[in-house]
Formats: structure tokens, sequence, C-alpha cells
């Protein structure tokens, strides 16, 4: 077996066991909750993140949180839940002028605010890295998929970018039968 497939086999194993640890995951659809729980934790394994949140975007350019999933034993991760009506000129969906194409990486988030118009901070709840991946369907953000980690992670490269939006666009439509 080659150290590639190893590697896969490896990851797809650890995706397999956290999925059972999915939470939050909402959906009018049982099969497409389960469906999504498990793509964000398939995420979550392959980044090594502490978090992954799954959002979508409505036509008044609201943002609401449709799903997360943090590794198993994360207990402060699970408070941080974002209130309703977010906009989307807030981090993680733009920072000040900057409004994402393709992502938006930041090292040193733990300085960023958890919720807009809040003194708490992302590094208050143990995050010292984020990274934001938007879903474009059209001119716009449709959904977005944040994963979060609590180590500083030095880079982020366009292989994760397009396997992570690939897997965050199968979470947000729901399975293909």
């Amino acid at each position: 077996m080659s150290k590639h497939v190893e590697q896969w086999s490896e990851d797809e194993t650890r995706a397999n066991n956290l999925s059972l640890f999915a939470r939050g995951v909402r959906s009018a659809s049982y099969t497409h909750g389960e469906y999504a729980a498990e793509k964000l934790a398939r995420i979550g394994a392959f980044l090594g993140a502490l978090r992954v949140e799954l959002f979508s975007v409505d036509s008044h350019r609201q943002v609401e949180l449709e799903g997360w999933w943090t590794v198993h034993g994360q207990d402060q991760l699970r408070t941080l839940l974002y209130p309703a009506g977010i906009r989307t000129n807030w981090f993680p969906w733009s920072i000040g002028d900057l409004a994402p194409a393709e992502f938006v990486f930041v090292r040193n988030a733990a300085t960023l605010p958890a919720f807009p118009s809040a003194t708490t901070c992302l590094g208050d709840f143990g995050i010292a890295s984020a990274v934001h991946v938007p879903v474009i369907y059209g001119a716009r953000a449709s959904a977005g998929l944040c994963a979060y980690w609590g180590e500083p992670i030095d880079e982020w490269t366009s292989d994760q970018q397009w396997k992570v939006l690939e897997w965050t666009r199968e979470a947000y439509e729901g399975p293909h039968f």
C-alpha cells in the first residue's frame, strides 16, 4: 500500500470516527442532516481543526449558522453559537472592505471578536487560527464554511481549499441519489 493511500485511509477512518461526535446540524430532512454532519466531521478531520461551521446566506445578505462540528472534548466550543441575523459585512464573511471570492485565512485570529458587537474574542474559546471558504453560486455567496484551530496554522493551500469547498458544497446541497 502506498504512503498516500495509507494516509487517505487513516484520514478516512479518523473522519468516520469523528463523525460520531458531530453535533448541531439541523435539517428538515434527517438524511440530509446526517449527511451534512458526516461532511463537517470529514472536513474537521482532514484539516485537523477544532471546530467547523456551515453557514447559509439569504437574499438579504443575512447569515445563519446551519450546523457545526467540534472535536470531542472541546466543550468550550459548544457554546460558540451565533445570534440570528448576522450580516455578511462581519468576519468571517468579510474583513473591512475585503469580501472573499475564494477564502479568508487568518493566522492570528485569537483577537477577532467572536460575535458582532461583542467583547469576547475567538481566543477566549481557545481559537488561534481561522479560515472562511465561501460557496459562490452566481455572483454571490450562498453558503460558507469556517474552520478554527487551537494552534496557529502557518498557511492555507489551494489543495486544501478545493477539497474543503467540494465537501462544503456537498454538506450544503445534501446527498444526490
